[in-house]
């Protein structure tokens, strides 16, 4: 078995004639970051390996919560396709970590997000994260069968999910 972590960036800023690619994260989304790095730490939920989007607020979203995890910005792979990706592209790139990592983390962006975390889990499950909303910040935990190269639909069981709260 082995699990997956799929987190949306946390809560960026909007306007200032910035880009969408270089949108910074909020006061509020750095705190949120570290509130759910703390989340997984006390439940020794460290991933293996982090696959990040290099847009800034998804990449500063996984240096953020990896730093809470005692993890270095080092352990983060930028993964261009990430940005702005669709279910088949993160199924792609899942598909592309080796059979030793474990535990991964992906960071990026919606509606792909949702949308991979509801094709992974079984149908009860699935129907639930269709019906509630991933905010920002929020980290969905999938337990899945062994090897990333053959993840089909309702192959996995999802384990939770973590929304940031208020503080």
């Amino acid at each position: 078995m082995s699990e997956l972590l799929v987190m949306r960036h946390a809560m960026a800023t909007w306007g200032g004639g910035i880009s969408d690619f270089d949108r910074p994260l909020s006061e509020e989304g750095e705190r949120d970051c570290a509130r759910v790095g703390a989340w997984l730490r006390e439940r020794e939920l460290v991933p293996r390996r982090v696959l990040s989007s290099p847009a800034v607020r998804a990449a500063r979203t996984a240096r953020l919560t990896a730093e809470a995890l005692g993890l270095r910005e080092e352990d983060i792979v930028r993964e261009e396709r990430l940005y702005g990706a669709d279910l088949w592209t993160l199924l792609a790139v899942l598909g592309e970590l080796p059979p030793e990592v474990e535990r991964a983390m992906l960071v990026g962006h919606n509606p792909g997000l949702i949308r991979l975390a509801a094709y992974l889990a079984s149908d009860a499950a699935a129907a639930g994260l269709r019906d509630e909303p991933f905010f920002p910040a929020t980290l969905a935990h999938l337990r899945l069968p062994a090897g990333w190269e053959a993840l089909e639909d309702g192959s996995g069981e999802l384990i939770g999910v973590v929304r940031p709260g208020p503080g």
